[in-house]
């Protein structure tokens, strides 16, 4: 048995396409390139692939819910597609009871320092 938790109450994810997208190493490349919101033609530069490879890829890894794209509109009326990470960490684990347990834990929607004091944003910021 696979079992699958997130902090989201309203996800339904399939811990295998969590796993299968993990394993694969273009999808690795295109995870660690996602340090910030990118558009598919800088990840397909940045990862040295084809477009056709990375929009694959990147659909393995929108269904395994570990990238979301959100449009941004520009200032010219046109429109681009960016690609972000949707997990701060994936923990996966063996348990006897259950079998195989896939844990993804989310990015605050609020940003870093939501629910934090003050004091704790000043010495984060040095």
């Amino acid at each position: 048995m696979v079992v699958l938790r997130s902090t989201r109450d309203d996800e339904t994810v399939d811990p295998r396409a969590v796993l299968e997208a993990l394993e694969d190493e273009t999808c690795q490349s295109i995870v660690e390139a996602l340090d910030e919101p990118r558009t598919a033609p800088e990840l397909a530069s940045i990862c040295d692939v084809s477009t056709s490879t990375l929009y694959r890829k990147l659909d393995l890894l929108v269904d395994a819910s570990l990238v979301r794209s959100a449009v941004k509109i520009r200032d010219d009326g046109h429109h681009t597609l960016r690609y972000s990470r949707d997990f701060e960490t994936v923990i996966v684990a063996a348990d006897e009871r259950d079998g195989l347990a896939v844990e993804i834990e989310r990015p605050s929607p609020f940003g870093p320092f939501y629910g934090r004091q003050t004091g704790d944003r000043d010495r984060d910021r040095g």
